[in-house]
């Protein structure tokens, strides 16, 4: 009986390291389980179709100092042009901001002040509290995250784990890590870390919906430890439709003060 025990103990075992052994493995391109250029191309066919994207729902901003939730229209027609309407508790407008590559627009409605200039993350910190690139907004508003190292001459480790492939890429400053989901291509998280190996910025996209062969997500989330968190969460979300031009601008009234960046 002790005998049956130990060999089936053993047999156990040498299941459950098989079994680990296989979740994770580094994978070679030369083994042809796939090019690096068919991995390429199939990032780029989940994310280069999205033309339009409107979403309405909640944003939370979470940092040392405080935690605010509103409200959010959010407008984008890519590559360029993004147009972001916020609205406060009992239905109250807050502010509406224009933003592209070039220019921003912001309006504070309850201070009935108008702010233009050259989008700069340093004005977005001091208008909303919020330091990002272009590019990183457009990232957290509609999910559409395509690693640098795809576009660079930067060399990457790929491994495999149950239904997800990471890319590991070293950087000048520490590594990056990108989470891809095997089964839609989407990229479900990103991770900057220092030489270290201590996480100094993540952003993470969830709840992916099937919309027109598009998967989107309905809630991203940007995160600096320690000092700032925004998560945004879709309620309702349509891609690829034609959006009014009127919708990418807001009335002033005649008595706003105006101020340039």
């Amino acid at each position: 009986m002790n005998v049956r025990t130990n060999i089936f103990t053993f047999l156990f075992f040498l299941f459950l390291m098989i079994d680990c052994a296989i979740k994770i493995q580094e994978i070679d391109f030369s083994s042809r389980e796939f090019t690096i250029d068919e991995f390429k191309k199939e990032i780029f066919n989940n994310t280069q179709n999205l033309k339009t994207f409107v979403g309405n729902g909640d944003i939370l901003f979470e940092s040392i100092e405080k935690i605010e939730k509103v409200k959010a229209e959010v407008y984008i027609k890519f590559p360029d042009s993004i147009m972001v309407k916020l609205e406060g508790p009992f239905g109250l407008d807050l502010a509406y901001i224009f933003m592209s590559e070039s220019e921003l627009k912001y309006y504070n409605i309850r201070e009935k002040i108008k702010y233009t200039g050259k989008y700069n993350p340093g004005y977005l910190k001091e208008l909303t509290g919020t330091r990002l690139k272009f590019v990183e907004i457009m990232e957290l508003l509609s999910g559409k995250l395509i690693p640098d190292i795809i576009n660079s001459e930067k060399k990457a480790r790929v491994l495999k784990r149950n239904d997800e492939y990471i890319l590991i890429a070293k950087t000048n400053d520490g590594f990056e890590e990108y989470f891809i989901d095997r089964k839609n291509w989407q990229i479900k998280k990103y991770i900057m870390l220092d030489n270290n190996e201590k996480i100094i910025l993540e952003k993470s996209f969830e709840k992916f919906v099937k919309i027109e062969n598009f998967s989107v997500p309905r809630i991203a989330r940007y995160m600096i430890p320690g000092k700032q968190q925004i998560t945004l969460i879709y309620k309702k979300i349509k891609i690829n439709n034609r959006i009014d031009p009127s919708k990418f601008y807001f009335e002033i009234p005649e008595n706003v003060k105006e101020i340039n960046l």
